[in-house]
């Protein structure tokens, strides 16, 4: 099958030359990496929220108008991304993050998914333990796998005194300020927008307690006044706007908030001349359950408005190591539209962020990770990539801007929002490479076959390891998220005296299974399995006058230059190696050595190896 949407090499501004001027004010680039600039950092599996003690206690409700609100683009760009000389300049999203630290009075709230600002390679960051020892920050974790059975907490979110905030794609991850393409808007002086969003942000705290339920309705606190029938109206720029917090998941929607979905299914459906897309994940599944369902809500919002009211759609979806090739399908479905429907027009374009060899070496980077959407007459930036997933099990928050003079093109009164040039220059679509052909990530997803997996950690505390292996068994076996973790754990492990590991078993999209399962505390070879063949080697041995035991376990530094002590050393592990993964159903293959490959074929006994 060939698909002849291409690649994007002139990437989002000059293929959808977005209005967004009542964004945008007067700022300049940076690609300042981080430095400690945060005060407030922690690392969760299911999600966090960060406060400060200095915490107001109860949300004021907002004010009906809000004069002196200042809304601004912020992003950031990977490293090597280059823009056009004509490109717009907007904040970084580093800088954007420094300016609410240095304005912050009273209170810094951060909800993220989690937090890596300093690569940790062996254990977990530790800062945010010792600001609250130290009483500078508390701390709390949302854990949706108790609250609802599945998800994340995923929204990304900064609120400083009630008065500014930050909302993006961007995690609290090194990464999203260096090696992602990340897209947010920085409030300055909107207290009625900062305090709705505190809202949500208190709703999170409450359930960070962890024996906190989600209410059947939610108390009065937490309910707003602003929604479409009465929207915050914001004066940025002199541009007054209409303006709507959402959130999902719908558990999570107080009295008188806007669904997440519902506000991104209004901005389509409101459209009247386009609708211009870019998110990292385009799926209309449900994916990250045990039984894959079919969510069509917003494709087929996208198809009608283009199919009824002629709506021109373009869709920017990131291509990386780590993108499926089922989502091809997908969206070749809806350019196939274009051909067999008169005045139909739906393009979609492939974000690829260049990389190179030292690059490749960094997990999870060089993505186009935004998440927003422009109308002819609204904007939405969001926090959630778009498959169902997102908004039925997993937080999120959207904001949407609408300009209140309606009887004005957008695109008249807005600058147009122009991204980094990627190689060449966009030209005709047939000249790009098919997506069949784009590489592909070699080991992507779930694996389809039933071997076995091993999966091992180490840890300074053993609930650290069991809260690793626990989170691998509540989700269908992932072979990326497995490789990350074993690149993590590839450095000297010595001093993390806690050791576990799993074996798994699964077979397509069922559920990781584990089969095997052990936590301790290290302090020699304690499986029997694995154990009782050096112990039978051992015992041979000796009567030749070769204590084995002794050989394993000496500190002498050169006694493997002694060959015999090598080889008898070798032979053993090797033995025992065949013996381990025979009780796990595998057959080892030629790497293992000439003499341990006859014990593995069954030509010498273990006796007879010993002996030879």
């Amino acid at each position: 099958m060939k698909m002849k949407y291409p690649k994007v090499q002139h990437t989002e501004r000059a293929y959808f030359q977005i209005p967004l001027e009542y964004l945008t004010t007067t700022s300049v680039r940076s690609s300042t990496w981080w430095h400690r600039a945060c005060c407030f950092i922690i690392f969760i599996t299911s999600g966090l929220v960060i406060y400060s003690i200095f915490r107001n206690g109860v949300v004021k409700n907002g004010y009906a108008f809000n004069g002196q609100c200042s809304l601004q683009l912020v992003e950031s760009i990977p490293d090597g991304l280059n823009y056009s000389e004509n490109s717009p300049k907007f904040l970084s999203t580093y800088n954007a993050w420094k300016i609410l630290i240095n304005f912050t009075e009273e209170s810094l709230n951060i909800t993220s998914f989690y937090w890596t600002i300093e690569p940790t390679a062996i254990s977990n960051n530790s800062d945010t333990e010792i600001l609250q020892q130290i009483g500078a920050a508390e701390v709390r974790s949302v854990n949706f796998t108790r609250l609802l059975d599945g998800g994340v907490l995923h929204t990304k979110l900064w609120v400083v005194d009630n008065k500014h905030f930050y909302l993006g794609s961007a995690n609290m991850d090194w990464r999203s300020l260096t090696q992602v393409k990340e897209l947010g808007v920085l409030g300055i002086n909107c207290k009625t927008l900062s305090e709705d969003f505190m809202k949500i942000f208190n709703e999170y705290w409450y359930l960070g307690n962890q024996t906190a339920n989600i209410p059947k309705k939610w108390p009065k606190e937490y309910s707003t006044n602003f929604n479409f029938a009465n929207p915050i109206i914001v004066n940025s720029s002199g541009n007054n706007l209409h303006a709507v917090v959402s959130s999902s998941p719908p558990p999570l929607t107080s009295a008188g908030r806007v669904d997440d979905l519902e506000c991104i299914l209004k901005t389509i459906n409101d459209a009247k001349s386009f609708v211009y897309v870019a998110v990292m994940d385009y799926y209309p599944l449900i994916m990250y359950t045990e039984n894959m369902r079919y969510w069509p809500f917003i494709d087929d919002a996208l198809r009608k408005v283009a199919i009824e009211n002629k709506v021109k759609i373009k869709l920017l979806i990131s291509w990386w190591r780590y993108s499926s090739k089922s989502e091809n399908y997908f969206l070749k479905s809806l350019t196939d539209l274009t051909k067999s429907l008169k005045g139909v027009d739906i393009q979609v374009r492939l974000f690829i962020v260049p990389i190179n060899q030292d690059q490749l070496k960094i997990p999870h980077s060089r993505v186009n990770h935004n998440k927003y959407m422009v109308t002819d007459n609204a904007a939405y930036i969001g926090t959630s990539n778009w498959s169902g997933d997102y908004f039925t099990d997993t937080a999120g928050i959207g904001l949407y801007l609408q300009a209140v003079n309606n009887s004005t093109s957008a695109a008249d009164d807005l600058s147009y929002l122009e991204a980094p040039s990627i190689g060449t220059v966009v030209g005709d679509p047939e000249e790009y490479k098919a997506v069949d052909n784009v590489p592909h990530p070699c080991c992507y997803g779930v694996p389809d076959d039933d071997i076995p997996r091993l999966i091992t950690w180490a840890a300074w505390a053993e609930e650290s390891v069991n809260v690793i292996l626990d989170s691998i068994e509540e989700k269908p076996l992932d072979a990326e998220f497995i490789g990350l973790l074993h690149n993590i754990q590839n450095e000297d492990v010595t001093r993390l005296v806690f050791r576990g590991y799993r074996v798994f078993a699964k077979n397509g999209n069922t559920f990781a299974k584990s089969l095997v399962r052990c936590v301790h505390h290290y302090s020699g070879i304690k499986r029997p399995i694995f154990r009782k063949p050096f112990e039978r080697c051992h015992k041979a041995l000796a009567s030749k006058g070769l204590i084995l035991a002794k050989i394993l376990a000496s500190s002498e530094a050169t006694i493997f230059e002694n060959i015999l002590y090598c080889f008898v050393g070798i032979e053993a592990v090797q033995i025992a190696i065949v013996n381990l993964l025979r009780s796990l159903n595998m057959k080892p293959d030629y790497i293992i050595g000439v003499m341990a490959c006859g014990y593995a074929d069954g030509g010498f006994t273990a006796h007879l190896l010993y002996n030879t």
